[in-house]
């Protein structure tokens, strides 16, 4: 193993939250499928921060193998901005409902999390299969959801959505 990443990951045993999570933003920018360990024992972390990073980092990778680790940080993880990862990862591997999963969180309840979904969900190789998911949240309840599905539609050339978005 890459001596760089064996010495990141030994960091994520460090008692200081801030260097484990600086250790997970690493591994996790890496992009290196020899981190992948690291970022699956960063998920059962403490600090939401560090798992953010190791749900973050093994999306990233987009490795069917890693697809049971993201299952379990999607539903079990009791913060959204960690679970926003996972969902986004599961996406990219082509499973079933993690697109819709996505989008729940363009309503969650912090700007960073929304942020975090509509980052991934705009920047999806496949655009044109968003687009039937994100028309229906521009009558959704929440203004948030509203907003965030109206400025992905715009991005995709449907410039009418802007307008949709504020007769509801």
């Amino acid at each position: 193993m890459n001596d760089a990443i064996n010495e990141l990951g030994q960091q994520l045993s460090s008692e200081d939250p801030y260097e484990r999570e600086s250790s997970a933003l690493e591994l996790a920018e890496l992009e290196e499928p020899q981190a992948a360990p690291f970022l699956v024992r960063a998920l059962e972390d403490e600090e939401e921060a560090v798992r953010r990073w190791g749900a973050y980092g093994l999306a990233k990778l987009g490795l069917q193998e890693h697809a049971p680790a993201l299952r379990r940080a999607l539903e079990a993880d009791p913060a959204p901005s960690v679970r926003v990862q996972p969902a986004f990862g599961l996406a990219r591997m082509g499973e079933r409902g993690a697109l819709e999963k996505l989008l729940t969180f363009l309503g969650g309840p912090t700007l960073s999390v929304r942020r975090d979904a509509a980052e991934v969900l705009f920047s999806h190789p496949e655009p044109a299969r968003l687009r039937p998911l994100l028309k229906p949240l521009l009558a959704a309840r929440g203004e948030r959801a509203r907003a965030w599905a109206a400025a992905g539609l715009h991005s995709q050339g449907e410039a009418e959505a802007l307008g949709k978005r504020r007769e509801t």
